[in-house]
């Protein structure tokens, strides 16, 4: 998101004692900004330059690049970015590859092949394993975000668009996911919804390949894109990386000590032991024997504040006024 976005989320007093830690990008830089929410265009290597060096002095903790940059603006951000001692991660762009974009020190690589269209062949005699071993030697993190491409595959299921979990939603966001649904089935006749089925099932073999092959892999929902509401979208994806081949602790540490891992945090996150953050999830049931016991959240520890779960579900249902509140304050 914006600066502005980045700033209002690290405001200490935004929510007393429940406050996120956020880690974040400020906006994604592209070549053409196709959503100016996110991303911002930089056009020249110059303008690539000034604009990592924005987001550094406003805190970014890393650098998100899109997909439509030319390689030599590419390569500006790459090196500004090291300037900044700040991390690359995101979408290949279309002017590299992704082996290219692991050697030049990607942290992590999103959404596979459906953004940036060329990745790897996993059929038995395609060229993924060449590349998987290339991103377990250089420890490039791949983060599937399966949820949103089984909801892209689906617009026509129910089970998608009518989510117990969706009543959280802002309104803005279920009518904007509401209009792009409609959209997208009225172009699409029974084949052509077929086909769209076709790719999620070919994302879905490629993600039981990185599971395979023990390439690093991290639990991403793409929150705010469709039907993946943030929170419940992430259980949602652990279910999804389970059904590829992950067994439910392979999940859990997915979403946790791999984290923990990439940021390079494994002194205070990602464990529950003594000397770690206090921040946990207290549950009903055992997730290890179903990843889908995640969602029976009997409290949750945050920073060492118990939130019981008439404490959550208060907080759940002051939602709407507190986002009232917000879009008052935005004018």
């Amino acid at each position: 998101g914006t600066l502005e976005v980045l700033q209002r989320l690290r405001d200490p007093g935004r929510r007393p004692g429940v406050e996120p830690r956020v880690v974040a990008a400020g906006p994604g830089l592209d070549g053409v900004a196709s959503d100016p929410r996110a991303l911002v265009t930089v056009s020249s290597a110059e303008e690539a330059r000034a604009r990592v060096a924005e987001n550094a002095a406003a805190g970014a903790d890393f650098v998100k690049v899109y997909l439509q940059l030319p390689e030599e603006v590419y390569r500006a951000i790459l090196d500004e970015a090291a300037r900044h001692g700040l991390p690359v991660a995101g979408h290949v762009p279309l002017s590299v590859d992704a082996a290219t974009a692991a050697e030049d020190g990607f942290l992590s690589i999103e959404h596979m092949q459906a953004e940036i269209g060329g990745y790897c062949d996993p059929a038995p005699q395609g060229d993924c394993p060449a590349l998987f071993e290339l991103f377990r030697r250089l420890g490039t993190w791949q983060v599937p975000t399966l949820a949103v491409r089984r909801n892209r595959a689906y617009l026509d299921d129910p089970r998608v668009f009518e989510a117990a979990a969706l009543a959280q939603a802002p309104p803005y966001l279920l009518a904007e996911w509401g209009s792009v649904r409609a959209e997208r089935l009225a172009e699409m006749d029974a084949a052509a919804l077929d086909a769209v089925r076709g790719r999620w099932y070919a994302e879905r073999r490629l993600a039981a390949a990185l599971v395979a092959a023990e390439v690093p892999v991290l639990a991403g929902s793409d929150a705010g894109e469709l039907y993946s509401l943030a929170g419940a979208g992430l259980h949602d994806e652990l279910e999804l990386l389970v059904e590829a081949g992950m067994t439910p602790r392979q999940a859990l540490s997915a979403a946790t000590l791999g984290p923990a891992e990439y940021l390079g945090e494994t002194d205070t996150l990602g464990t529950v032991e003594p000397g770690r953050r206090a921040d946990l999830v207290l549950l009903e049931a055992d997730p290890l024997e179903s990843i889908a016991n995640l969602r029976r959240i009997h409290a949750v520890v945050l920073g060492g504040r118990l939130l019981d779960r008439a404490e959550l579900d208060t907080l759940v249902s002051s939602l709407p006024a507190v986002r009232r509140a917000a879009a008052g304050s935005d004018g």
